[in-house]
């Protein structure tokens, strides 16, 4: 992603949005639109971001059911392993741990 990070957290599901925390000033293409409860844009991603799971106050794997859901948008997801974050192509999109990204 390049920089620093940023969790959004726009599900009623128990899960994360990591992206760029400044890719919309950085130029970053728009990638996803946010929507209220009344379907209305409230924000828009720019540049790559995943979704991880949440495991207390830590990201964490997201579960089987949630990447079902979650994947047909053709969006990553994350699983956690002893080096940092991968998505579901196993490339580590993060180095370092759960707790330290959460930061």
């Amino acid at each position: 992603m390049g920089g620093t990070i940023q969790a959004l957290y726009p599900f009623e599901e128990e899960a994360a949005v990591i992206c760029s925390d400044e890719g919309k000033l950085n130029g970053m293409e728009l990638n996803r639109a946010l929507y209220d409860e009344d379907g209305k844009i409230y924000d828009i991603i720019a540049g790559p971001f995943l979704i991880c799971g949440l495991d207390g106050d830590c990201f964490g794997s997201l579960p089987d059911d949630l990447i079902s859901k979650f994947s047909a948008g053709n969006v990553f997801y994350a699983r956690w392993g002893n080096k940092g974050i991968a998505g579901q192509d196993n490339k580590v999109l993060y180095q370092g741990t759960a707790s330290a990204a959460k930061k």
